[in-house]
Order: C-alpha cells, then sequence, then structure tokens
C-alpha cells in the first residue's frame, strides 16, 4: 500500500498564511514570534478536527 504525504499541502497552505499574515501592506501584522506561534496553533487546530472527524467516520 502506497501512502500519500499530506505534508506539501500542509506546506503550501502554511507559506499561504505566513503570506497573508506577513503582507507589510497592513499595519496590524504580529510579530514574528507571535506570527510563528499563531501559526503552529492554528496548525494544530486544524489537523485535530480533522483527525476528529476521521475518527467519526471510521470508526463509530
Amino acid at each position: 500500500m502506497e501512502k500519500e504525504s499530506i505534508a506539501p499541502y500542509l506546506l503550501e497552505r502554511l507559506q499561504s498564511s505566513y503570506e497573508s499574515w506577513s503582507d507589510p501592506q497592513f499595519g496590524d501584522n504580529p510579530d514574528s514570534y507571535e506570527l510563528l506561534l499563531l501559526l503552529h496553533t492554528n496548525l494544530k487546530g486544524e489537523v485535530e478536527k480533522v483527525w476528529k472527524a476521521f475518527i467519526e467516520a471510521n470508526f463509530k
């Protein structure tokens, strides 16, 4: 069974979010540390939602 990695998709989404949140046209951008924290927190939350949906769909 060949496994497909979701890493490229996640990297693309993280890059897109980073570019949006660090756009210099907006004055309310978080600093670098806060931005990394926000991206990490959002990523963990999204993965948790997907994991719960997967478990509910396949193991109930």
